[in-house]
């Protein structure tokens, strides 16, 4: 099991574009030994979509950079998948590996960017979106297309709103702590920078980094 660093940092949900770029100055400052990236960290980085890759290049490179000298953990999100190859160098958890389970001062902590057990259909949308041949057949028609397809997609991305409260988070919370038995639950994928407690289980979802550019340390959550 994986033990945390006392001065492991949490980012969840940056959603990383051309117009949104603040986690590049951000991380070239960060002093801490471990990063846990809770997904989403890119607003689209599909690892078998070339596009994707080139456009999202100076981070890419950073984020190697420090894995150089950081012990960096990276949670797949359903903005950016397929990314072992890309990080070489990084533990990368898919999906289908989430939750994370990993320990802090003798606390067993589940972490994953928050979006399994949503629903069957979601689950199925997620294995076919992820299943490579898909993937390849996307790359070829956004290449045969001049990228119009991956264009298309972005601008559709980027007018979404993505700083919101969703009403009766709490509700949605306490559904997804029975489904787990460790002291903590660290979410991202909702954006709503919450705590709940039920019985002797917590369950904090982490802000988004693209509307509050905030970074939690894990001293900080975990008591």
């Amino acid at each position: 099991m994986i033990n945390l660093s006392e001065d492991c940092i949490f980012i969840s949900d940056a959603h990383y574009n051309e117009y949104n770029q603040q986690l590049y100055n951000v991380l070239r400052k960060e002093k801490s030994s471990m990063i846990i990236f809770m997904g989403d960290i890119f607003d689209f980085l599909f690892g078998s979509v070339k596009q994707s890759i080139e456009d999202n290049q100076e981070l890419i490179y950073l984020i190697n950079e420090l894995s150089l000298h950081k012990e960096i953990i990276y949670l797949e999100g359903n903005h950016d998948f397929n990314l072992k190859k890309i990080f070489p160098n990084i533990k990368v958890y898919p999906i289908s590996q989430q939750p994370l389970i990993v320990a802090y001062k003798g606390k067993r902590i589940a972490l994953a960017h928050g979006d399994i057990g949503i629903s069957r259909t979601y689950g199925t949308y997620t294995k076919i979106i992820r299943n490579k041949y898909v993937l390849r057949m996307l790359n070829c028609i956004n290449i045969t297309s001049s990228k119009k397809m991956l264009n298309t997609i972005k601008k559709r991305k980027e007018k979404k709103n993505k700083c919101y409260e969703i009403e009766n988070f709490e509700n949605i919370a306490y559904a997804r702590m029975e489904n787990y038995i460790e002291d903590y639950i660290i979410e991202g994928h909702f954006h709503q920078d919450k705590t709940y407690k039920m019985g002797n289980k917590t369950y904090i979802n982490l802000p988004a980094f693209i509307c509050s550019k905030d970074i939690k340390k894990i001293k900080d959550l975990i008591n």
